[in-house]
């Protein structure tokens, strides 16, 4: 059971009761979702998270809503859309920090506008970075996978990081199904900025 008030003793983000998820999907129908939350930032995902499993609750996580859809009926229980939260992306070194949340598309442009080589195959696909990698999206010949070195993730209720070659990455899936992805870590190759924008333009 869901117990509003112990939660907003850590909690920092958005919820809500009854919301219609009908506003979180791409084609704009579904009803509403028992508890909704859209976490302030990755430690309120992962202190959510780990309140959830103490207590038994299940819940079901969202990110920008592309092909997902939502019955009238809504869900019951929990939901929680990560993309607003989770937007980060960042250079840690020569890798490349992109949190769930993010966009495959920002993840692209900011690839290319720093010179790294390889996401541009991603730039007609919707979807975020922890979808991303749930489901080793990827085009033309190549997979996000490729480029991957960790994921960090919540898995049975608690965090750790797990190194590419633990992942199971395999054609559209990944060993990370049932988890809750929280970032990714990536390492490309360098790459011309030109020709990398003048690619992109041509896989939209």
């Amino acid at each position: 059971m869901v117990v509003v008030e112990d939660i907003k003793q850590f909690y920092h983000g958005r919820m809500a009761i009854n919301e219609p998820l009908s506003r979180y999907t791409s084609y704009r129908i579904g009803g509403p979702a028992d508890f909704y939350f859209e976490p302030g930032d990755k430690e309120d995902v992962i202190a959510l998270v780990e309140y959830l499993h103490t207590h038994s609750i299940e819940f079901f996580v969202i990110g920008n809503g592309s092909n997902l859809l939502v019955s009238d009926d809504g869900i019951r229980g929990v939901v929680l859309n990560l993309e607003r939260g989770l937007g980060t992306i960042r250079l840690e070194g020569e890798q490349v920090y992109a949190e769930a949340g993010a966009r495959l598309t920002r993840l692209v442009d900011f690839c290319i506008q720093h010179e790294m080589k390889g996401m541009e195959m991603l730039a007609g696909i919707p979807g975020t970075v922890g979808g991303g990698v749930i489901m080793n999206a990827g085009a033309y010949g190549g997979e996000i996978s490729d480029f991957l070195v960790s994921v960090e993730t919540m898995r049975d209720g608690k965090r750790m990081n797990v190194l590419k070659d633990a992942g199971n990455f395999s054609y559209r899936r990944s060993g990370f199904n049932k988890d809750v992805v929280l970032s990714a870590m990536f390492k490309l190759p360098q790459g011309d900025r030109a020709e990398m924008m003048s690619r992109r333009r041509e896989l939209l």
